[in-house]
């Protein structure tokens, strides 16, 4: 990331703290920059990077090299627009910039340095904190009804967030039109059916959403911005941690070497709350325990408690653990360990220090 900016012997110059630029500044005023739209910019961005210098009418060339392309020119100010998106075929994680601009009098000014890609703390991250529910149909209408009580218990519970939309499940809401449903809002909740890395958004199985061919997050997808930090799975098994097809589960959720040109949810997300097994819920006449259950969850978020523990802690006080149903699991970035419903931190992707650093809690 270039962020040295040294100006110190030309006064009519002022500091713009909104563009990422490097320069060097000697007599004369002569000084070479490079800022970028957007300024801190991401993996999936189309960048443009803009070529100034001082004293431009006495340039004779800028010579540029802005990671894999290369040129001269003989005027600036120069753009030079890259696209990130890894569906190119690539997957870019830092951006080498080089700058030499050699003046009419053979005097050279230049200028070196690297964008980082792998972080991003976007303004749609901060503009809003909203949540959104979404309730598979059923065959059975009971089970239907189950869910809807569920759904109910937590909105009639939880005002950190504004609630942005409350509908009936469809594949299309973590796929194709995610950055209008799922990754639209800081946190979604969804209830039905579920299996290994599976939630199954309506009756049968052609609704189903296979969740290691989604993406959320402030780093995808490419050419724009998701929202989503929080995913939520009111489902059997979504969070299950079997061996599934020969992969451990962590394959199905994070990037590795391996599959970076592929989508995964993790792609700014902070976390995914579930279950690990099949979830079991035992009601009465006019209650059951996840209903329970997940207003204790919006008590505990609302409270202040972190979102992993909000979400562990409830399973224990309101859910049966008999016959080995039950067991809740978060999966998670270490960095977002103690997050908070209001916490407000940098989203990270593959190749950044802190994805390496993956975590599971869960109920034995």
């Amino acid at each position: 990331m270039l962020t040295r900016d040294i100006r110190a012997h030309c006064p009519r110059l002022t500091r713009t703290s909104a563009a990422l630029c490097l320069a060097v500044t000697l007599t004369a005023c002569r000084w070479v920059r490079v800022s970028s739209d957007p300024s801190l910019p991401k993996q999936g961005d189309i960048i443009k990077f803009t070529i100034t210098a001082g004293e431009s009418e006495n340039i004779a060339e800028v010579y540029f090299k802005v990671g894999d392309q290369e040129g001269t020119v003989k005027a600036v100010p120069h753009t030079v627009s890259v696209n990130t998106c890894k569906l190119l075929g690539k997957y870019l994680t830092s951006i080498p910039v080089h700058v030499k601009a050699t003046y009419n009098d053979a005097d050279t000014r230049t200028l070196s340095g690297t964008y980082d890609l792998t972080s991003a703390a976007t303004s749609r991250d901060d503009q809003d904190a909203t949540y959104a529910i979404y309730v598979a149909h059923d065959d059975d209408s009971d089970r239907e009804d189950l869910r809807i009580g569920m759904a109910n218990a937590f909105m009639d519970n939880f005002s950190s967030y504004s609630r942005s939309q409350y509908y009936w499940a469809e594949p299309g809401f973590y796929t194709s039109s995610s950055l209008s449903y799922g990754d639209s809002v800081d946190m979604a909740i969804s209830f039905g059916h579920g299996s290994h890395h599976y939630y199954q958004a309506g009756k049968s199985s052609s609704d189903g959403v296979y969740l290691d061919t989604t993406a959320f997050g402030s780093c995808a997808p490419c050419y724009n911005t998701g929202d989503l930090r929080y995913l939520v799975f009111a489902s059997c098994q979504t969070l299950s941690m079997e061996t599934y097809s020969g992969n451990s589960f962590w394959y199905y959720w994070f990037h590795d070497a391996s599959t970076k040109l592929d989508k995964r949810p993790f792609a700014g997300l902070h976390m995914t709350l579930g279950f690990r097994t099949n979830h079991r819920i035992v009601h009465w006449w006019l209650d059951n325990d996840s209903e329970d259950f997940f207003e204790a969850f919006a008590d505990n978020l609302d409270g202040g408690v972190g979102v992993v523990n909000a979400w562990q802690e409830a399973a224990g006080d309101e859910l049966s653990f008999d016959d080995g149903k039950n067991r809740t699991a978060v999966i998670y970035l270490k960095q977002y360990e103690q997050d908070r419903i209001s916490t407000r931190k940098d989203s990270y992707i593959y190749a950044n220090p802190n994805y390496a650093d993956q975590w599971i809690d869960y109920w034995e």
